[in-house]
């Protein structure tokens, strides 16, 4: 098992969601943009974004789900939507499946991983809506919710860029 290490254990939640944000900030700075068709287009790959980061840490929870016997029908019924199969805010109602999220979650936490999906509704911070992975505390990953440009994007602070059709962008700080 690996050693887990709390940054927090001694800070206020003031101090914690500072470092947060702080945190957040310098991942957007090496963050790419990823553009899309469609929300669903968006949804898949924020779906395969979030397996490959779990892959990296030697979790292959597609693969775990395929091996797992429970029947297609009983897959589907859990996973309502391309990301969820990371079993973020997955209501589960078959005891298989949920024995396998039981189990991808013991491997997180043995890997001292943890995910959360945040959903802001003010609009100052809606661009913060996401999946976070935190590795030890920290956030180590972040994959935004699909979001438009409304009217255009600035390129520069007097030159606006129109956005043409309906496109939908995902930011994320992972590579690969």
């Amino acid at each position: 098992m690996a050693e887990i290490r709390d940054a927090t254990a001694h800070m206020t939640l003031g101090a914690i969601r500072k470092r947060d944000e702080d945190n957040l900030d310098l991942i957007l700075k090496v963050s790419k943009e990823h553009s899309f068709p469609s929300t669903m287009a968006a949804l898949y790959f924020m779906g395969a974004v979030q397996n490959k980061i779990l892959l990296k840490f030697g979790i292959d929870q597609v693969q775990m789900f395929k091996d797992s016997g429970l029947t297609a029908e009983a897959v589907k019924t859990a996973v309502t939507q391309p990301m969820d199969l990371f079993h973020v805010n997955v209501p589960v109602s078959d005891p298989g499946v949920k024995a396998l999220i039981d189990k991808i979650d013991k491997m997180m936490a043995d890997k001292d991983l943890k995910s959360e999906r945040r959903q802001y509704q003010h609009p100052r911070d809606t661009w913060k809506s996401g999946v976070y992975l935190y590795h030890q505390n920290e956030i180590a990953y972040f994959i935004s919710e699909p979001y438009q440009r409304k009217g255009g994007h600035y390129a520069t602070p007097h030159i606006i860029v129109p956005t043409f059709g309906n496109v939908y962008y995902v930011m994320t700080n992972f590579k690969g």
